[in-house]
């Protein structure tokens, strides 16, 4: 063990604030054209389907009969393109369907791609070869792709430029296929649909080095220092990549088919259904894929936005009593009923009924058998607002409509033993909003080739008042744990997510009973409501709370049309600081460590010596930012007012809307100026390091008069400053601990950070800010205190104290 020195720090942490104040009051005089959360607003507007009419989109098919889907080639200078044979098994085929014959199989004989590869005859001279490498059309990445595209119209540009070239050049050596292949193609030689297929295998040749070698000129160099950072070169084609939108069809050419099958369904007009509401509720799950039924989503999709079936086959039924439905792959369907509509007691939702039996693979499920009832949102435009999602398969265990709950068992029929759909069975048939959608299906009951029941509809009118009501969002408070001196953590449950998506949630609290927002301040001057903007949690820990003091708390949400309160209230008394708590649970709860979107974006942080030194430094600092979430260099992050410490997303993750990922971005960049701004990042303590911090930072004395503002620590007076320590953190304020380790090898070491956030019966938490120790295995967990002295040159705490 090696001695080392240690310093106290007090931080200055000053808010931002939040200013918006809401009260029930205000639902009078809100619309639903309103304010709408600011990561939504690139969402399409209402359809113009209502539950009283709710008629297809479409009356005609796109196409009818055959129609023809060129696919243009493309290869970049470090993918190499299959052969031929394999090209044609991995796009054209879909399982053991062709594509030609999945189209006619799920559109009712109404119309099918012929597809052909543009130049055939002169392959492989009609594989356009792109000018850039394939990283050049995908996102930017400084790690693995720094010569992607940094801004997404940028990126759109590029790929526009890409398919203009590589059409005009696979064209030049078209040749029109003969009339016995059945390829129609129009007046001007053209296919119906033009699609694109690229090789993204990236093979690394030796001759790939001087085309990628100059754009990661001056980097640094890998972890081991045994390899080029271009060596691990491994750009991500992802759904956001303008080389992969929906408007037009492009696809792999290893194993595509099935995202040709999904793409050209979107040709034929037909919108997603699978999203799940992660994206919004930082909650994933599955609304309705897994019954999914061709393009690219429920079996009635080939009615209402494809017109492959007739009205008969989808009728509505609006009355009381025993209907019969046949299985959605009936080919031809004729006259029978393979889907049907009931509208319910709310004029957003209606019930959609369809009928699994005998389905053949890849269409469909196979092996399973029975009815399948799903809830519509008639007024969306977009599969990613509202709750449900668009269509919504009823499962049981889901009774919040979370996309949780068990898909397997969400068919009905003597099969199953689930024979009634009722607002007492799971799941219950009340909608969305919580509210009876009017509707019971009861006896269901399988024959050889359909499915009867019978349908009790109770219509219950909604006034107005009841109606907009029922637009609000709706949640629960589920339970207070944790109770400290100044904090809490709460937990709470979602209910109904509104209409339009609910602005914020979260949780609100007073000293007497029924709280509500306000914006009054306590005597402490902290206001009384916490936010969840970032949605990826249920649950936080509030701070500034007064010791031993009784407290009133709700949960609430809202949205454009107003507030919600939860019908739950719970009463909790803060600890005292007298006699003090004998532990302290983590304070800290966020996904930051060992996050891999945080490690592709931010990993490569380095000083100008061109050494790694990873990120710890500044996710240590989000992770204070994000808990206190308040700025640490308030002057300047008001200037460039762009950043909003409360809406920090404590799990980032790719999923995300690039909109919702924009102030942890922000955050996330401001965190690595500082670090890097004021000596965070480097290999080893600066000669001055404890003055320039201070000054920096702004720091101030250290509330606890009888600790110097900067403190050697040795063995001894490391058990002189426990006390201090616990005193810091029962009263909710992580510690800061950054250490110079013994360098262990040649490749050199940087300054390792760690936060201190509990303690309980002789341990402390540790967090290591990316899950790990840089130079030894130590990851996140309890560990005496002298841990931060092991094999280590020099080390210093800095205590957290969020002044006033």
């Amino acid at each position: 063990m090696r001695s080392a020195g240690i310093v106290i720090l007090g931080i200055v942490l000053l808010s931002t604030g939040y200013s918006e104040a809401a009260d029930r009051s205000s639902f009078r005089n809100r619309t639903k054209k309103g304010d709408v959360p600011h990561e939504l607003k690139t969402d399409s507007g209402p359809e113009k389907i209502f539950t009283k009419n709710y008629g297809p989109k479409r009356s005609v098919p796109i196409f009818k009969e055959a129609f023809s889907v060129g696919l243009v080639l493309i290869e970049f200078p470090d993918t190499r393109m299959p052969s031929l044979q394999k090209i044609r098994n991995g796009v054209l085929k879909f399982g053991p369907m062709s594509i030609s014959e999945y189209f006619k199989e799920y559109s009712q004989n109404t119309c099918w791609p012929m597809m052909f590869i543009v130049g055939e005859e002169s392959f492989p001279k009609c594989v356009y070869k792109a000018p850039h490498p394939i990283g050049y059309y995908c996102e930017h990445d400084h790690w693995s792709n720094p010569i992607g595209y940094k801004a997404i119209a940028e990126g759109h540009q590029r790929a526009k430029e890409l398919r203009s070239a590589a059409k005009k050049s696979a064209f030049s050596l078209f040749k029109r296929p003969p009339s016995s292949s059945g390829i129609r193609l129009k007046a001007n030689n053209q296919p119906d649909v033009t699609c694109y297929g690229y090789a993204a295998k990236v093979v690394s040749p030796a001759a790939f080095k001087n085309i990628i070698r100059p754009h990661y000129n001056g980097l640094m160099k890998s972890y081991d220092k045994t390899k080029e950072a271009w060596d691990l070169y491994k750009p991500i084609i992802g759904w956001g990549d303008p080389l992969w939108p929906n408007s037009i069809p492009q696809i792999h050419v290893e194993g595509g088919g099935g995202t040709l099958c999904h793409e050209l369904g979107h040709v034929l007009g037909a919108p997603d259904f699978y999203h799940a509401p992660e994206k919004h509720d930082g909650t994933p799950g599955q609304p309705c894929l897994s019954w999914a039924y061709g393009p690219t989503g429920p079996g009635y999709c080939r009615y209402i936005y494809n017109a492959f079936v007739s009205k008969q086959n989808y009728p509505s039924y609006t009355k009381s009593g025993t209907y019969t439905l046949y299985p959605r792959k009936t080919n031809p369907a004729g006259d029978k009923p393979i889907g049907c509509f009931i509208p319910s007691a709310h004029p957003h939702y209606m019930y959609y009924l369809e009928y699994v039996k005998g389905e053949k693979a890849p269409l469909g499920n196979p092996g399973r058998q029975g009815m399948l009832v799903h809830v519509i949102n008639t007024t969306l435009g977009s599969p990613l607002l509202g709750a449900p999602d668009l269509c919504y398969t009823y499962r049981p265990n889901d009774p919040w409509f979370r996309s949780g709950g068990d898909l397997n068992k969400a068919l009905l029929g003597q099969t199953t033993g689930r024979t009634s759909f009722t607002k007492t069975t799971d799941p219950a048939s009340r909608l969305p909003n919580l509210m009876d959608g009017g509707v019971a299906i009861e006896q269901v009951q399988e024959s050889s080739d359909s499915v009867s029941f019978k349908l009790t509809i109770t219509p219950k009118p909604l006034n107005s008042s009841t109606y907009k009501y029922s637009l609000v969002p709706k949640i629960r408070l589920d339970d207070i744990i944790e109770i400290l001196p100044t904090s809490m953590h709460a937990k709470s449950t979602v209910l109904f997510r509104g209409e339009p998506m609910k602005s914020d949630y979260g949780f609100c609290w007073a000293t007497t009973k029924r709280p509500r927002i306000s914006t009054s301040s306590m005597r402490t001057g902290a206001k009384n409501y916490f936010p969840l903007y970032h949605r990826d949690r249920y649950g936080a820990r509030i701070t500034g709370l007064r010791p031993g003091t009784k407290y009133y708390v709700r949960a609430y949400a809202r949205n454009s049309y107003g507030i919600s309160y939860s019908d739950e209230e719970l009463t909790i008394q803060t600890l005292p600081l007298r006699p003090a708590p004998v532990s302290v649970p983590p304070l800290l709860q966020d996904n930051f460590s060992a996050n891999w979107v945080i490690e592709r974006s931010h990993g490569s942080a380095h000083d100008k010596t061109g050494d790694f030194v990873g990120s710890t430094a500044v996710t240590a600092l989000l992770k204070l930012t994000a808990y206190y979430r308040k700025s640490l260099d308030p002057a300047k992050a008001r200037a460039k007012g762009n950043i909003d410490y409360t809406r920090i997303h404590m799990n980032p993750s790719l999923n995300r809307p690039p909109a919702r990922m924009k102030e942890f971005y922000a955050a996330m960049t401001e965190c690595l100026r500082l670090a890097s701004s004021n000596g965070m990042l480097k290999n080893t303590f600066k000669k001055d390091f404890d003055k320039h911090f201070m000054k920096a930072f702004k720091l101030r004395s250290s509330r606890i008069s009888k600790i110097k503002p900067i403190e050697n620590l040795s063995e001894a007076s490391l058990e002189k400053l426990k006390p201090y320590i616990k005193e810091s953190l029962i009263n909710s304020n992580p510690i800061l601990a950054v250490q110079d380790s013994v360098q262990l090898s040649p490749r050199g070491h940087g300054l390792s950070w760690v936060i201190i956030d509990g303690f309980k019966e002789g341990e402390f938490h540790l967090v290591y800010p990316r899950n790990k120790d840089r130079d030894f295995k130590r990851r996140t967990g309890w560990y005496p205190l002298k841990t931060l002295l092991i094999d280590v040159e020099e080390a210093k705490l800095i205590f957290v104290n969020p002044l006033a």
